[in-house]
């Protein structure tokens, strides 16, 4: 852990979170001020996101579709803006859930 921060202090989270996005798995008093500075920051540190947003996990999936392993609630339109991101990451896109994307992915792709 980075001692050089006070991770109950909100100012100091929000200095830490706006020099490394993923000092956010430090804080536990996150806000979603906060939360969007981290992942602008680096879009990664959504994994650290305690309460993830449909709009923060849209954003960092079409800066890199890659980002669609961190998050945990996968809808339709988040799935299909990674997998036009990066055709790969259809790995992460549940085939019973989502199989309308496999069949775009198929028709796409192969």
């Amino acid at each position: 852990m980075n001692n050089k921060y006070n991770w109950d202090d909100p100012e100091d989270c929000m200095t830490a979170v706006k020099k490394n996005g993923y000092f956010l798995r430090f804080v536990k008093n996150q806000t979603e001020e906060m939360c969007w500075q981290a992942i602008k920051r680096d879009n990664g540190s959504i994994d650290y996101v305690q309460k993830q947003t449909h709009e923060m996990c849209l954003y960092v999936i079409k800066q890199d579709g890659w980002n669609l392993k961190y998050v945990r609630k996968r809808t339709y339109e988040l799935c299909l803006n990674a997998i036009k991101q990066n055709k790969n990451t259809i790995m992460y896109v549940d085939e019973k859930e989502f199989p309308e994307i496999h069949q775009i992915w198929r028709l796409l792709y192969e």
